[in-house]
């Protein structure tokens, strides 16, 4: 997925009603201590690397998420997906 699209959506995740308090909390929580001169542990910046890490893996699966249940489906399929469907192939030999 393309990094603008994320940024595209971040806004609009944040901005959304229906997405409670809480569940946007986090990102604020991460950009404060990302850009505050505070460190838990002190001269290690890895930490914060890590840190950074960690949310930015986290947001990307939160906003998937996001994105599918926000997104239409295709009108092609029509919304319908078939999962867990055995099937057996027969060679005609």
């Amino acid at each position: 997925m393309s990094k603008f699209r994320y940024l595209r959506y971040i806004f609009r995740y944040l901005g959304d009603p229906e997405v409670s308090f809480y569940k946007k909390l986090w990102i604020f929580v991460v950009v404060i201590y990302f850009f505050s001169p505070l460190d838990f542990i002190p001269f290690i910046d890895v930490l914060n690397i890590i840190i950074l890490f960690i949310a930015l893996v986290k947001l990307a699966a939160v906003l998937e998420k996001y994105i599918a249940a926000k997104e239409k489906p295709h009108p092609a399929n029509d919304g319908v997906t078939i999962d867990n469907v055995e099937y057996k192939v027969h060679d005609d030999d």
